[in-house]
């Protein structure tokens, strides 16, 4: 029996399967603000399909300005009403598909979850059965030694060379002890060799079905990379965005497009707010890197 080993590094490969999100300014809408010192905005009527109120959406841009704050000592922004940069969210396919992955996301977590609770079940039945078989080999062996001091009894018996101890009587009674015993060992074998052929047959169930999801895994994987979408764009005017993951990812867009705002090209260091590149798993990356005050630096003065 050989239970095929399985992948335990699962759970790390699936946490990175979404795609991309490319964090886009095209080059024409790119504008080199000269002595750029603040910038006000105001947040635009919020799609009500986004579940956000517009006093959400105003309190995470203000969290996303306050990146620029905190990891400069400088205000960059302020919440205006009446100001001309305008930051929208654009309800469209984009959040379509957005929400659609993450729907089919969370069912693959839940699937993920079942196979390695199974792969925890035959590992353990395995192990159980592995002892089983430890303590049936020792019964078979014991019984065998009793099984041969039995025959050399009787051996001694018909030649007389016996102990008295020893009767027909006696001598039968164990017999049929040795007898009862292994009628039981007998059945404690045949009950092993079923748990053994329903652990084969679990595990090539497993195998069927793991691969199955490894197949389904790889195939969105590749779906989802071949989804590139644009999250956010800042236009000269406007800052929309046009989906987000959650609302860590939103805060990190509006942040990244205010970079835009104030004139900011994308930063070519993996990690930076300013990368033109993020993946779900950097949503948390909250603070600003040596990368993107380099980009502030290099502003017109």
């Amino acid at each position: 029996m050989r239970l095929t080993s399985l992948l335990l590094g699962m759970a790390f490969a699936f946490s990175n399967f979404q795609a991309n999100a490319n964090l886009a300014t095209p080059l024409h809408t790119q504008v080199q603000q000269k002595n750029v010192q603040h910038l006000t905005y105001k947040i635009a009527e919020v799609d009500p399909r986004f579940g956000l109120s517009q006093e959400q959406l105003i309190q995470i841009t203000q969290q996303a300005a306050d990146i620029w704050k905190e990891g400069t000592g400088k205000n960059y922004f302020t919440y205006d009403p009446n100001a001309k940069l305008e930051i929208r969210l654009v309800y469209d396919d984009s959040q379509n598909r957005s929400t659609e992955r993450q729907k089919i996301a969370s069912q693959f977590k839940q699937d993920q979850q079942r196979v390695i609770d199974e792969q925890q079940q035959i590992k353990q039945l395995k192990q159980n059965l592995s002892q089983t078989q430890s303590d049936l080999e020792n019964k078979k062996q014991i019984l065998n030694e009793k099984l041969k001091n039995f025959d050399q009894q009787m051996m001694q018996f018909k030649e007389g060379k016996l102990a008295p101890e020893y009767t027909a009587k006696s001598l039968s009674k164990t017999q049929k002890d040795l007898q009862k015993q292994t009628v039981a060992l007998k059945k404690d074998i045949a009950a092993y060799n079923q748990q053994a052929a329903d652990l084969n047959k679990k595990v090539t169930h497993f195998n069927q079905i793991n691969d199955e999801f490894n197949q389904s895994l790889n195939q969105f994987k590749q779906n989802a990379q071949a989804d590139v979408f644009k999250k956010g764009i800042y236009n000269g005017k406007q800052i929309m965005i046009y989906e987000y993951s959650s609302i860590d990812d939103l805060r990190l867009t509006i942040a990244h497009e205010l970079g835009h705002a104030l004139g900011l090209k994308h930063s070519d260091q993996p990690g930076a707010l300013m990368y033109s590149v993020r993946k779900d798993s950097d949503k948390k990356s909250n603070i600003l890197t040596d990368a993107d005050r380099d980009l502030l630096s290099a502003l017109p003065q």
